[in-house]
């Protein structure tokens, strides 16, 4: 038969270590500002298909990539293939993430052309820039697509 333990714990004692006062204390005075001038953009449909004009490079090659991934969601994969190679020339070397995209849009759309051997050797460049689990999972996945 067991007996249960309790614990008395005095005020000088620590658990875990020490908490300090401020994170119990009372919350600051927050004041709301408001912020004038901001406006969301309006798109209609398909409004990246029409002749734009970007203000920045930043639309421009959002512009490209969606081009890119509406011709792929039609399967067309070589107009697709195009739209990302021509995004991908223009993304800085400093943006990894959009880089990765379109590595990957590219790889997918090569595999649905049949060119498999272009598709892995973009897989394997992407395979190499593995920085974290999220990365690697998505280039697993990519070449489970390509050994289909």
């Amino acid at each position: 038969h067991k007996m249960p333990v309790y614990i008395k714990f005095s005020k000088s004692m620590e658990l875990l270590g020490d908490f300090d006062d401020s994170v119990f204390a009372e919350s600051r005075e927050r004041t709301v500002m408001k912020i004038n001038g901001y406006y969301a953009k309006l798109c209609h449909p398909k409004w990246f298909c029409e002749e734009v004009n970007c203000v920045d490079d930043t639309e421009k090659l959002t512009v490209i990539k969606f081009r890119g991934d509406l011709a792929y969601r039609h399967q067309e994969y070589q107009k697709a293939l195009s739209e990302y190679s021509s995004c991908l020339l223009l993304v800085p070397k400093s943006n990894l993430a959009m880089r990765r995209d379109l590595q990957e849009s590219q790889a997918r759309c090569l595999c649905n052309l049949n060119r498999h051997k272009e598709a892995f050797a973009i897989s394997q460049e992407l395979r190499n820039g593995v920085t974290n689990t999220d990365h690697l999972t998505a280039v697993l996945n990519l070449e489970s697509s390509i050994y289909e």
